[in-house]
């Protein structure tokens, strides 16, 4: 079992595997410390259980909708702060969801800082992707204002 955690000036990304399957876990909820402000929550997530749908894309908190996979992004974690990411198997069924009982199943990364670079190396990087989705939803929405004006 290992939990790793690496980032960068803009987000974190956390890894993570077990030795073997958990039984009845359905996901992990992953725990955010933040070490600057010495605060903790779950991360949010944006994907539910099958079957669930998240029309308005809000978030919930991981120990609700917990991952699904063995890796995360930390979207919003905060330049210049350090962290550190507990993961733990959520064992259950869909909205019937309890953290795993044994806390030797309790993952731990190791600390991580948001920031561009140490010493003289500097380096940037953005989620152009993401803000392509963003572009791309405004310029649709803003067609049809012109079609529609159109008609």
């Amino acid at each position: 079992m290992n939990a790793q955690a690496y980032s960068n000036n803009d987000v974190s990304l956390i890894l993570w595997n077990y030795d073997k399957k958990i039984k009845d876990c359905l996901g992990f909820n992953i725990v955010r410390e933040n070490l600057t402000d010495n605060k903790s929550e779950p991360l949010p997530a944006w994907v539910g259980f099958e079957g669930e749908t998240n029309p308005g894309h809000k978030s919930k908190d991981t120990s609700v909708w917990p991952i699904q996979k063995y890796n995360w992004k930390d979207l919003i974690a905060e330049r210049d702060k350090t962290y550190k990411y507990k993961i733990i198997p959520m064992i259950g069924t869909p909205g019937n969801l309890s953290p795993i009982s044994d806390p030797a199943m309790i993952l731990e990364t190791n600390e991580v800082s948001i920031s561009e670079g140490k010493g003289k190396i500097k380096a940037y990087f953005n989620r152009g992707i993401i803000s392509t989705q963003s572009l791309s939803n405004k310029l649709k929405k803003s067609t049809t204002e012109v079609q529609a004006l159109k008609i």
